[in-house]
């Protein structure tokens, strides 16, 4: 989880020479938020795959593996967004939860689409 929280901070707030919290707005903190819940579905999604996802060759590994991240951020942004819109961005530990199981239903179902 604080690799998580790291990942959605450091795409959140950009390379700044120093960090300013004060200079976060509503937008940094709703794509951190997101990109935080996104790699909580990441985990679970590869968790519930188990080797479905293993790869013939390391090459096929990480073009897998960014396919899926690409798939994630995207469903992450088309669902999560009008959510946190609606709902601000103080989500207490069920909304997330709820938040990061719809959206592994989502990944699921698209994924099952995959050939």
């Amino acid at each position: 989880m604080r690799a998580a929280l790291g990942e959605a901070l450091a795409e959140a707030i950009g390379s700044p020479d120093a960090f300013d919290p004060a200079a976060l707005d509503a937008n940094a903190i709703r794509i951190a938020i997101l990109r935080f819940v996104a790699e909580l579905v990441f985990v679970s999604v590869m968790t519930d795959s188990g080797k479905a996802l293993a790869a013939v060759s390391p090459p096929i590994a990480v073009q897998r593996e960014n396919d899926l991240r690409n798939l994630i951020r995207e469903v992450t942004d088309v669902v999560g967004t009008p959510l946190l819109n609606t709902g601000g961005t103080n989500l207490s530990t069920p909304a997330v939860q709820n938040l990061v199981a719809r959206l592994v239903r989502e990944v699921h179902q698209e994924m099952g689409s995959w050939e």
